[in-house]
């Protein structure tokens, strides 16, 4: 089987925070460091703050590679910078993978890594308005798991309408099923809720997305992006997006993952004082000639990140909203 080479992409992501009246000391936990597993290979990560402070690195029980940061002295303005250097690959063809059924997955899925990825979340849970929506669109599973969450990736991106501006972070599945209108964040949480259902562990990732074409596609030209992943035997955590009626592929950055959008915020924080304060992101992600696939081993320690080492997997075509009050997609 042929592998194509690894693309690399500059990354580079501002969070700018104002306030109306000036904040006395600030604490956050950011979430911008790429992730360094599954064919992903972070080359390069760094993470500056204005006022200047000093990032501390932890990792959390996603094993996401977040960092505290603590700023102290007056000030109405903030702003975070994270710049990377990322190689992602194709991964393989989903086309190739061997047909299984529903028992094969139910008796590999009773693993404990997998509970709760099974359960419901605090974004991401059964209710009336999923039963509704599932009854409204007749969607059920079919006999292959993997045939099934693929039609179930068009069935959304086809019934749901991608709008800026119609949900924020806080928006609930209820409010999104039931206008059917959203952006990633939501696309992603109510595939994840039928993916649960249908008893298929699955996650929530928070990444990147290179736009090749801004043309038969939803996505903004450059913008953080949210899409799932799930959970199957031989194949291993495979990522669609129904926000596009995609497949995963070297295009998608990953940068954290976890049940929902709440385990995954990019950033989080308590403040003293500051009043109003209004929030804005930019993202810039440019493709980087790779110099060569030999090396990249080497130059991961640059990252000082060393996560766990899983099977990866593939592919299709592209909606990234703007962010909305300033929170990541």
């Amino acid at each position: 089987m042929t592998v194509a080479l690894p693309k690399q992409y500059s990354i580079q992501h501002d969070t700018y925070f104002d306030y109306d009246e000036a904040v006395n000391n600030k604490v956050m936990l950011v979430r911008l460091q790429p992730r360094n597993d599954r064919g992903q290979y972070l080359r390069t990560f760094s993470l500056t703050t204005e006022p200047d402070s000093n990032p501390v690195a932890c990792v959390d029980s996603f094993g996401n590679v977040c960092h505290t940061i603590s700023i102290f002295g007056k000030s109405t303005k903030t702003h975070i910078r994270s710049t990377s250097r990322v190689n992602t690959i194709q991964g393989i063809d989903l086309d190739a993978l061997q047909p299984i059924t529903w028992d094969e997955l139910q008796n590999q899925s009773r693993r404990v890594q997998f509970w709760h990825y099974l359960a419901p979340s605090q974004l991401v849970y059964p209710g009336e308005a999923l039963d509704d929506f599932i009854t409204k669109h007749g969607l059920k599973p079919g006999q292959d798991p993997l045939v099934t969450l693929r039609k179930l990736c068009s069935d959304l991106y086809n019934q749901l309408e991608y709008q800026p501006g119609s949900t924020t972070v806080e928006s609930s599945l209820e409010f999104f099923l039931e206008r059917g209108k959203g952006v990633c964040q939501d696309y992603t949480h109510a595939m994840l809720a039928l993916g649960r259902k249908w008893g298929i562990p699955c996650r929530y990732v928070s990444g990147y997305l290179y736009i090749l074409s801004p043309s038969h596609t939803h996505s903004q030209e450059v913008a953080s992006h949210a899409w799932p992943e799930f959970w199957l035997p031989e194949a291993g955590w495979i990522g669609l997006d129904p926000t596009n009626d995609s497949v995963v592929d070297h295009r998608f950055v990953r940068v954290a993952q976890g049940r929902d959008y709440a385990d995954v915020a990019p950033t989080r924080g308590v403040i003293f004082g500051g009043g109003r304060m209004s929030i804005s992101v930019k993202v810039t992600m440019k493709p980087v000639e790779s110099e060569s696939t030999t090396g990249i081993g080497h130059e991961k320690n640059q990252a000082q990140v060393h996560l766990e080492t899983l099977p990866w997997r593939r592919k299709n075509s592209i909606k990234v909203p703007p962010d909305q009050n300033g929170s990541d997609q």
